[in-house]
């Protein structure tokens, strides 16, 4: 019987800017959105950006998790890239060889997860743990991050108006060998409707709070005999009254949900749920809670169920 599949490390690298959101001269130009965002319904405060380019913060991010398990070179079988922020040009290869190159990964086969939005990084790993338990890979590396020029193409309102985007990148190592949290299941949504800019909000949350449905009972049956309840939600960090509404739809209570990170780091894309991830373990390296991790794109949601970091089995 194969092993299950676990992440064995994780970590995060900020841009090297911290700015304030109430700076944002696009965010000022519409003072209702404004006052949502940085009101006590949105939550954001403070926001991230770099001179360098997304590659930057990718391998920095990589390089810490590489560093810190025994994990070889040589026994990385697959890099999965979950972003949206490479060259829109056949210089996207040039760009992850380099990044394979400078990571020192002799073997693995690079690709790329994309067209999910801030969905992409929790499809890769759910992807990447499949694989590794199946044995097709030994270890996968799992790397997201974004810059908000590329990603967002210039803007940082995003998100339909319910987040402030700032720029990072995240990894992960996945692997059946050594301590981690074991992933015990994974569901998808997609719903195109929403990829509509112009449905009235009223119809926007319909669909959100529909899909969310859908997105739970999915994991549920999934996850089937490994199902257990989570202690802790790591969604993506958009404005926290959205957040509090969904989820406790489906169940989850504000006091289940990690919403610190929205007023120190703004939205990093993608990357959220794992930098959440990786804040939650800091915080609480003892507590060892089950966590869910949440990446909610305009129309996908993705949902992956880790066990607690004791959970061996």
């Amino acid at each position: 019987m194969n092993r299950p599949a676990r992440i064995l490390a994780c970590a995060y690298e900020l841009g090297e800017h911290s700015e304030l959101a109430s700076d944002l001269e696009e965010l000022n130009q519409t003072p209702q959105l404004r006052d949502f965002l940085l009101g006590e319904d949105g939550g954001f405060h403070t926001i991230r950006s770099t001179d360098g380019s997304v590659l930057e913060l990718m391998t920095a991010a990589a390089e810490k998790v590489l560093a810190s398990t025994g994990v070889i070179p040589e026994e990385i079988d697959a890099v999965l890239l979950a972003t949206d922020s490479l060259a829109r040009t056949r210089s996207a290869h040039d760009e992850v060889r380099t990044l394979a190159t400078e990571l020192h990964l002799p073997v693995a086969t690079p690709s790329t997860v994309g067209l999910l939005d801030c969905a992409a990084p929790v499809v890769a790993i759910a992807t990447a743990a499949a694989m590794v338990e199946k044995g097709i890979y030994r270890n996968a590396l799992v790397i997201s991050g974004d810059v908000a020029e590329i990603a967002a193409e210039g803007t940082r309102i995003v998100a339909g108006g319910s987040a402030v985007a700032s720029d990072a990148g995240a990894a992960v190592l996945i692997g059946t060998e050594g301590p981690g949290r074991t992933v015990l299941g994974a569901a998808f949504d997609y719903s195109p409707d929403l990829i509509n800019e112009d449905l009235p909000p009223h119809q926007q949350l319909r669909l959100r709070i529909a899909a969310q449905r859908r997105l739970h009972g999915q994991l549920k049956k999934t996850t089937g005999a490994w199902w257990r309840r989570p202690d802790m939600v790591l969604p993506s960090n958009l404005a926290r009254r959205l957040l509090i509404t969904y989820l406790d739809d489906v169940g989850y209570r504000e006091d289940a949900l990690f919403l610190e990170n929205i007023a120190t780091h703004g939205h990093c894309l993608g990357s959220d749920p794992l930098i959440n991830l990786v804040d939650l373990q800091t915080a609480h390296p003892d507590e060892g809670a089950t966590c869910l991790l949440m990446g909610l794109g305009v129309a996908h949601s993705a949902a992956l169920l880790l066990g607690s970091v004791d959970d061996q089995d």
